[in-house]
């Protein structure tokens, strides 16, 4: 049983890491990625909590696509920030790059309305809430505080963001 399902998250991987190096290497790729289900396909990944590698190249791949304003459109009509849970909860080079891609949606008004609906905000809380004592890391806090900056400085969302912020946070 378990053989069989670590060659399934082999494979995941592998092809998780061939959609990286293609768009990485292909130049104007992205521009056929437009399509919502495209982007949903490439948000699934993230779900693979399991497997740092896999969730890394998927994350790559979306750091690419959202430097075309289609596909960051796309992105926005595809609701894929459900995924960004277990990329957020993972361990720091993920998280890191977690944060780094959500921060590079954040300039779409409707990414920031999803952050709302789905709670990202709150996995991005919790990030800036963890403990850095005994020598950790301060790069994903510091991360996590300016993307949580940047959802509160949106022109349409960012009051109802300070308002949800404030109901954690105190006084």
């Amino acid at each position: 049983y378990l053989r069989g399902i670590e060659s399934g998250l082999s494979k995941i991987r592998m092809a998780a890491e061939a959609l990286r190096n293609l768009v990485r290497s292909t130049r104007g790729i992205d521009a056929l990625l437009t399509a919502k289900q495209d982007v949903h396909a490439v948000f699934s990944v993230l779900g693979v909590a399991a497997d740092a590698p896999t969730q890394r190249f998927a994350l790559e791949t979306i750091a690419v696509l959202t430097k075309n304003a289609d596909c960051l459109v796309a992105i926005a009509a595809a609701q894929p920030l459900a995924y960004f849970g277990p990329a957020l909860a993972a361990a720091s080079p993920v998280c890191e790059e977690a944060i780094a891609t959500l921060s590079s949606m954040l300039g779409n008004p409707k990414v920031v309305g999803d952050c709302l609906a789905f709670g990202t905000f709150l996995h991005l809380l919790r990030v800036f809430a963890r403990e850095t004592e005994r020598g950790g890391d301060i790069a994903p806090r510091a991360r996590a505080a300016e993307a949580l900056a940047k959802l509160t400085a949106d022109q349409v969302h960012g009051s109802r963001v300070q308002i949800a912020l404030l109901r954690f946070l105190p006084a």
